[in-house]
């Protein structure tokens, strides 16, 4: 597995240079997540970096508690700290189980002090994911998925975190092949083989067709390239500031002469999400719409809890007041703002922001950091090539 190794080494020293920075890893005692356990423990003997293994407890199912402890064992066996997390509020449907999840595994990496959080996804959950897009309908450039790099995907207990993949191009049988060499063993969830999930459907329609499933790994590799250049310039153009400028007020100004057509809609969706404070971008039909209605300096429309308004060269966007939804903890504001004892909020904004303005002026607004957090991840490009 030294392209594992390898591709795990490039993205932690682009995202976690630091070697007294901890490294946290998702493991939930399968296959995919025990291999990447031992790869990230062999790296971290030669690194010395300090490595925390996090499971998360459901609470779906009456044997999770013994597939945590099993992890903990097997972390403790290669002298790795453990946390189990526990899901208090259980429910039922894989959409709330992914955000619990999510939401627990950044903030316990917060807490850790980490800047990443590494997953064992796969080169097969990549053309599992090609075909569920394709199903749907989403755009070609962006079939491909999940990425080598990216964002915590909930807001605001995984600011400043990027989630880390590096198994994208290894194969899940390769991995068990590995770990069954080794004489380690792993925990199979039974809700893998349940066909009421669609990932599942997928992979049991692969496992049938294994002629489809052999021609589908070039077609990934290709359009997980054409991801990456799609990604690339996404984000060169959102860091570029004569593109995308954000004043202390939170008020987000884009010059549409300077962007690509290819990723304005996308752009567009990632400064709407930011603007609002979201976790998740508004439908993408949605923004095509949006950009279609405003025509003449002066327009404007609301989506995903902002406003957008047309101007002489592009957009001004910023947070609908009608939907402001005020401090989210003590010290963030509305998704938005920070508190900072050195920050000065300006006291004067523009009139459709003054409403969602934190009270004071010891806040710093987040937006540009968290534009800029994201565009680097969608820089970031494989270095090892597919393990077959």
């Amino acid at each position: 597995m030294d392209g594992a190794e390898a591709e795990l080494a490039a993205l932690i020293s682009a995202y976690s240079p630091q070697p007294s920075d901890p490294i946290a890893i998702a493991v939930s005692g399968g296959s995919d997540s025990m291999a990447l356990m031992h790869i990230v423990a062999r790296w971290a003997v030669q690194t010395r970096r300090k490595i925390c293994v996090l499971t998360v407890d459901h609470q779906l199912r009456p044997e999770a508690a013994g597939e945590a402890r099993f992890v903990a064992e097997a972390a403790a066996a290669l002298g790795l700290d453990h946390q189990i997390l526990t899901w208090t509020q259980p429910r039922a449907g894989q959409a709330a189980a992914r955000d619990a999840r999510h939401r627990l595994l950044a903030e316990a990496a917060r807490q850790l002090g980490a800047k990443t959080l590494l997953l064992g996804h796969t080169f097969d959950d990549l053309i599992e994911t090609i075909l569920i897009r394709k199903r749907r309908k989403a755009p070609r450039a962006l079939l491909a998925g999940p990425m080598p790099a990216a964002p915590s995907p909930v807001w605001s207990q995984g600011r400043n975190l990027t989630l880390i993949r590096p198994l994208l191009n290894i194969r899940r049988q390769a991995l068990k092949d590995e770990l069954q060499s080794r004489g380690l063993s792993w925990v199979d969830d039974p809700t893998n083989d349940n066909p009421a999930y669609e990932r599942v459907r997928v992979r049991q329609f692969l496992s049938r067709h294994p002629r489809l499933a052999s021609m589908m790994g070039p077609i990934a590799t290709g359009l997980l390239a054409q991801r990456e250049k799609h990604d690339a310039l996404l984000g060169q153009t959102l860091l570029d500031t004569d593109t995308v400028q954000v004043e202390p007020s939170g008020l987000i100004q884009v010059d549409l002469t300077q962007i690509d057509r290819r990723i304005a809609p996308r752009m567009i969706a990632v400064l709407l999400r930011i603007a609002g404070g979201h976790d998740l971008p508004p439908r993408a039909e949605a923004v095509s719409e949006l950009i279609a209605a405003l025509q003449q300096p002066g327009e404007r429309r609301t989506l995903a809890g902002a406003w957008v308004q047309r101007s002489k060269t592009g957009l001004l966007i910023g947070r609908d007041p009608g939907e402001s939804r005020g401090e989210l903890s003590p010290n963030i504001w509305d998704g938005r703002f920070v508190r900072d004892a050195s920050a000065d909020l300006p006291s004067e904004m523009p009139v459709l922001l003054r409403e969602t303005r934190p009270p004071g002026s010891d806040w710093r607004s987040v937006i540009g950091e968290r534009i800029a957090h994201e565009a680097r991840a969608y820089q970031t490009l494989r270095v090892s090539p597919v393990h077959k």
